[in-house]
């Protein structure tokens, strides 16, 4: 009778202590191991996650590990770059608001002082601001009297009830402000840098300085063409209502339709307001008043 090698299967006799193919022994027992060789690499086709053979853990590649850039997924997927900012558009966009809020900031000041145009104005609309009495401009202020010569720069603000004249120092502090009030017929003569002033015994001290006024209307007595600093101008003289000084007689000086400047002679004195500016209404009120804690040097004498 014989017996099976349980190691080689090789069949023996019964009594064969040991197996002739491979020297097993038929007595002891043996331990046996299986070896399972590793499955031969395979191409996995599947989409990730999908099983295979029961198995659910996703096919990944067995390569080695490489750093991948920054952004880069090791899966093939690719983050965008994170947008570069363009310098020169921020700068251009930072000047275009700047530029915006620049042009609104001068069209308010516009819309909050009237005015008829930069420089003089065209007469017809000078004249009528004049005539209502309500009304600004600013001026180079030259008087002579004969070979003496006084250049000041300075401003007429009337606001229908009262008009100062100013006129301001080579410091560009007041010189001195003339006020006369039209209800009342009174004026004063303001001295802001010592803080003082005094009511005059002249009726319209604003007038002395040559402010000629157009309340009551004017007449056209003259008009021509004349050589004047160099230039030919244009002119119209116009008669205003007489004062306590005489006839009010004002020439005034064109540039095409514009209003150049304003001359008036009171006794030996020539005043000329060459106009820089021209308001439709007194662009502040602030001139019109006294302060409080000035002094009345007329008190004083």
């Amino acid at each position: 009778m014989s017996k099976p090698c349980a190691q080689c299967q090789t069949m023996n006799d019964d009594a064969a202590p040991a197996c002739y193919a491979c020297g097993a022994p038929f007595y002891a027992p043996v331990q046996t191991q299986q070896y399972n060789a590793p499955p031969p690499p395979q191409q996995y086709s599947q989409p990730y996650g999908q099983p295979q053979d029961g198995y659910r853990q996703p096919a990944i590649s067995a390569q080695p590990y490489q750093q991948q850039p920054y952004g880069q997924s090791p899966f093939g997927y690719t983050q965008p770059p994170a947008p570069v900012k363009d310098k020169k558009k921020t700068m251009r966009t930072m000047l275009i608001v700047a530029g915006a809020i620049a042009v609104v900031v001068i069209a308010a000041l516009f819309i909050l002082i009237p005015r008829f145009s930069a420089g003089v104005s065209d007469a017809d609309s000078f004249f009528k601001a004049l005539e209502s009495g309500v009304y600004g401009y600013d001026m180079r202020y030259v008087t002579t009297n004969g070979e003496e010569i006084w250049e000041n720069k300075g401003f007429v603000y009337s606001d229908g009830k009262q008009v100062v004249f100013a006129t301001y120092g080579s410091d560009g502090e007041f010189e001195m402000r003339a006020i006369y009030n039209y209800g009342t017929e009174e004026s004063w003569e303001v001295f802001d840098s010592k803080e003082s002033y005094f009511k005059s015994t002249i009726i319209n001290v604003v007038y002395t300085h040559g402010v000629p006024d157009f309340r009551s209307g004017k007449s056209e007595t003259g008009s021509g063409t004349t050589e004047y600093n160099g230039e030919k101008l244009q002119y119209i003289d116009y008669d205003l209502d007489s004062n306590e000084f005489g006839d009010n007689i004002v020439r005034v000086f064109m540039k095409g339709s514009k209003v150049y400047a304003l001359q008036t002679t009171l006794t030996s004195y020539t005043h000329t307001f060459y106009l820089t500016e021209f308001y439709s209404s007194p662009p502040t009120k602030e001139h019109f008043a006294i302060p409080d804690h000035y002094v009345d040097v007329r008190d004083e004498d």
